[in-house]
């Protein structure tokens, strides 16, 4: 069985499958952790600090040290494979605990896995930060459960709505173009009216029950219209997803919303947690403004956010807003299910967005610059936004060709669909999830208890060997031939070689490399299997052993410079074992 931990609050798990080792099945220690770590994988879901749980070391203590040792578990080995010092002290970390212990670990989404990697570097000392064994699944949707039975029956109607075999199939999903722009339209407008009715019952309801002035009423119902460009903006209200951004400048949102030519409309809906005072906040302010002369039925409010709003916003609206700070967005879902009814994302490039914009598809604003100023950052981003509302998105949305419809509007809705059904479903990521996390941990737990457990106890064996015997290890020499001083020429190779004392380590337990990195600021994500490396500017090079004379061991390799630019490099030396899945396993690395 593989186990997934979801967020740090379950590493606790990994303690009792310890003592489930140790008392059931009559491991050792050692043995045990290995057994543990190749059946476990991790997700993180949060991008900050203070997201990530830990606990005053003596509540620990207090509570988990009896049970444990009554076990027959030593507290001090729990506390040294959870990575907590006594003699430094500080909180006990349960995210540490998961990322130590787990086989596989991912963020869930592109941007989430950088911020990962920097947030728990600290981990993996002597690595480098692209290197951090934390990889990323992007989340995604239940696509059967989010596409709405209109536009389900209007792909059906064009024979495009196999969302069993053909749902990871990119190209099938190119047939949405085959869709006549006037019926997409019109299933999109007819979601949108059935909204709105939807939306007069509920503020009819609100206000009546509420005791608000009936000509108040009269006038926000009179000012509700479907025909309008409607954005939507509905999560949980946590502050870091900045619902108010849109309200940094009062009199620029009056001038876009009530343009009497191109007339604006803004949906809100969502709940704040109970304790989260200031969501509460948000959501008063969000409330006091809609209810202002000039926002009435310019700005609604939806109380009482459930599932069943949920579907009818991400299908009624035009534009889905998602205004975050970046990067606090792990991923987000909300944008992909509006994103697959045609609905068209507006978002900070943030979360799953940051990757699944193409400049096609939807918008994005605030580039990617973080500013240190949180006020600077909300200045910034809102005058991105309104620039981009007033000289892109509204003049798209009305401007009709000769059928009266909003071509490139259409265009967009129609690249919105086939970039986002496919690769933002839960098909994918179920298939990321196995074919990443759950199949090579399963084939590593199942090579270790084999003949009860006999792998299971030689790697941890030599796990306890080599972290005595590497400390013997010593670069003794290395030389470079081939470059003109500091410069090489494109096409060109240096010959690198390297002479090392490996002291009571064997010629087949080390290895040594050359790392490769190229001074640039466009920074790739993509991940490489073979080196473990989640940046395309880095490159890895095993070096190759030539000769072993006692402790004396020889390597060396070759480096075709192959692009011009600024490159750093570094040599190093690693242990190595067959049972090893990744050179961060041990933590252990010599750089000369």
């Amino acid at each position: 069985s593989v186990y997934h931990l979801n967020e740090g609050h379950s590493a606790f798990l990994i303690i009792q499958r310890f003592i489930n080792q140790v008392k059931y099945n009559k491991l050792d220690f050692d043995a045990a952790r290995e057994v543990i770590r190749s059946s476990t994988v991790f997700t993180t879901h949060t991008p900050v600090p203070a997201g990530n749980e830990t606990f005053e070391y003596k509540l620990v203590e207090n509570y988990l040290k009896s049970y444990v040792e009554n076990n027959g578990i030593s507290w001090e080995r729990i506390l040294d494979v959870a990575g907590y010092n006594t003699e430094k002290g500080g909180e006990f970390e349960m995210t540490v605990l998961a990322l130590k212990n787990t086989l596989r670990k991912n963020g869930v989404s592109k941007l989430h896995g950088v911020v990962s990697r920097k947030m728990w570097e600290k981990i993996w000392e002597g690595f480098l930060q692209e290197e951090v064994p934390i990889s990323h699944i992007t989340n995604g949707i239940h696509t059967a459960s989010w596409l709405s039975t209109e536009m389900k029956n209007l792909f059906s109607k064009y024979q495009v709505l196999n969302l069993q075999e053909e749902l990871l199939n990119k190209n099938y999903w190119e047939k949405i173009n085959n869709i006549p722009d006037k019926e997409i339209w019109q299933t999109h407008m007819n979601l949108k009216s059935k909204f709105f009715e939807y939306i007069k019952e509920v503020i009819i309801s609100t206000w009546t029950r509420e005791g608000e002035e009936p000509s108040l009423l009269d006038q926000l119902l009179l000012n509700i219209n479907p025909s309008q460009l409607t954005i939507g903006f509905a999560r949980r209200f946590a502050t870091y997803k900045r619902a108010n951004l849109l309200f940094t400048d009062f009199e620029r949102l009056k001038k876009i919303i009530l343009n009497p030519r191109h007339p604006v409309q803004i949906i809100f809906a969502g709940k704040a947690h109970p304790d989260d005072v200031e969501g509460a906040r948000l959501i008063k302010e969000i409330v006091e403004i809609s209810k202002q002369d000039d926002f009435l039925g310019k700005v609604i409010f939806l109380e009482d956010y459930d599932i069943k709003l949920a579907r009818k916003l991400v299908s009624g609206v035009d534009l889905w807003l998602n205004n975050p700070i970046r990067p606090y967005e792990a991923s987000g879902t909300s944008g992909m299910k509006a994103g697959i009814n045609g609905v068209i994302n507006c978002s900070i490039l943030d979360g799953w967005w940051d990757e699944g914009y193409d400049g096609t598809n939807g918008w994005a604003f605030g580039e990617k610059k973080q500013l240190k100023n949180p006020d600077t950052q909300k200045i910034f981003d809102s005058e991105s936004l309104y620039d981009l509302l007033e000289n892109e998105i509204i003049p798209e949305y009305y401007t009709r060709n000769n059928a009266g419809i909003p071509q490139r509007w259409i265009d967009r809705m129609k690249r919105s669909i086939i970039t986002i059904i496919s690769e933002y479903s839960t098909h994918r990521m179920i298939r990321d999830y196995m074919e990443c996390l759950y199949v090579p941990a399963a084939k590593k737990f199942n090579s270790l208890i084999q003949n009860n457990f006999e792998k299971a106890y030689q790697y941890a064996d030599w796990i306890k060997s080599i972290r005595s015997r590497f400390l013997t290890v010593h670069i003794k020499n290395i030389s470079i031939k081939g470059s003109h001083g500091d410069s090489l020429n494109v096409g060109d190779h240096i010959s690198v070689s390297l002479e090392v004392d490996s002291g009571k380590v064997n010629p087949e337990e080390i290895m040594a490399q050359l790392i490769i990195i190229r001074d640039t600021q466009h920074y790739s994500i993509k991940f490489s299997e073979k080196s473990g490396i989640h940046n395309e500017n880095i490159q890895v090079i095993n070096m190759k052993q030539q000769k072993a004379e006692g402790s004396e061991i020889s390597f060396n390799c070759k480096y075709v410079a192959e692009k011009s630019g600024k490159f750093n490099y570094g040599i190093r030396v690693l242990p190595t074992h067959p049972d090893m899945s990744a050179p961060t396993d041990l933590n252990i690395v010599y750089w000369a």
